[in-house]
């Protein structure tokens, strides 16, 4: 149970950081 929680909580963390970064990134162009 809780590898299946962990197998849907990570890569949905993984993809806000990842999220985060990029918008970081992209308003330093601005």
């Amino acid at each position: 149970m809780q590898r299946l929680v962990a197998g849907i909580i990570l890569p949905f963390d993984l993809r806000v950081i990842q999220g985060r970064f990029v918008l970081q990134v992209v308003l330093q162009k601005i």
